[in-house]
């Protein structure tokens, strides 16, 4: 009886097995090409230089994930990453290093009933504020409804969090921390509305215990065909007043293979980024304000 029990468990689990469905992915990126900045333009020593002078940059980042599809629907998937020099960054205009071997994967688990849980040792990025990590993150989607928060699991850590709600043309969101950059609660308030090529907001960016801190903004966003073009106007960071004295203006451009974007500010800082599709390839050239300029070349495996 006991050998007819364990036969019976055995054939059970690779049952279970075999009507799981599994399966292992790779991507990645790989680029190279030249930078050059007054100021460190990278997290790695290697790439930072203050003089002026061109330094040569490569790397490879290969992402890898192992997943199983659950019979009630439910996917757990293993990540992580390996890689080696470094890899352009076009959004802050620096070389991001790429890590050599596989540390301690993220784990995701996302059941069919719209709740997502992902567990990564300060791998997941603050919802309020990206330069910080957490350890633990929960999502749920429930219609036009999506609530987020993310844990920093540590004793003195931080918790973020954030509310959507859309329906048709009309969002709300709300999105806040017990912990910015100065270690006080903060939290903004948006709502966004869109018809035909046009997108508005409005909102409010507040921090707790910070005199003027309430700062109000609109944004105006006209997008057509190849061409888009937003301004952004706040209140002034010092007074929290005078909405349009701290303002943000902003655009991009595409036509046969190329996007041309840029940025600018009322503190006279601005950058233009170009790309150009090669086919498989995309050439990369960019330039700022801080002097910082740079040209290379990338492609998506």
């Amino acid at each position: 009886m006991k050998h007819v029990l364990l036969a019976t468990t055995a054939l059970a689990m690779s049952a279970s097995v075999a009507a799981a469905d599994m399966a292992l992915k790779m991507s990645g990126t790989a680029g190279a090409g030249v930078i050059t900045a007054k100021t460190a333009p990278s997290d790695s020593a290697k790439y930072q230089n203050t003089n002026g002078n061109y330094v040569a940059y490569s790397g490879v980042d290969i992402n890898l994930s192992a997943s199983v599809d659950l019979d009630d629907g439910t996917v757990i998937t293993f990540s992580d990453d390996i890689g080696g020099g470094g890899l352009l960054d076009t959004g802050d205009d620096e070389i991001d290093d790429q890590g050599m071997d596989i540390g301690h994967p993220a784990v995701t688990v996302a059941t069919s009933a719209g709740l997502t849980v992902v567990l990564d040792g300060n791998g997941i990025d603050d919802v309020f504020d990206d330069s910080k990590t957490g350890d633990l993150s929960l999502a749920m989607s429930l219609g036009g409804l999506t609530a987020t928060t993310v844990m920093d699991l540590d004793k003195n850590g931080s918790s973020s969090y954030s509310l959507s709600y859309g329906m048709g043309d009309l969002s709300v969101g709300y999105k806040g921390t017990d912990s910015n950059d100065a270690n006080v609660a903060a939290n903004i308030i948006t709502a966004s509305y869109s018809t035909g090529p046009f997108a508005m907001s409005v909102g409010m960016d507040s921090t707790d215990g910070t005199a003027g801190s309430d700062k109000g903004f609109a944004s105006l966003t006209y997008a057509a065909d190849s061409m888009s073009i937003t301004y952004k106007a706040q209140e002034d960071d010092a007074t929290g007043k005078d909405i349009g004295k701290d303002y943000t203006i902003s655009g991009s451009f595409s036509a046969m293979g190329m996007k041309i974007s840029g940025e600018s500010n009322e503190a006279e800082n601005w950058e233009v980024d170009v790309t150009y599709d090669l086919g498989g390839a995309t050439v990369q050239v960019g330039v700022n304000d801080a002097e910082t300029t740079y040209a290379g070349v990338s492609f998506t495996f």
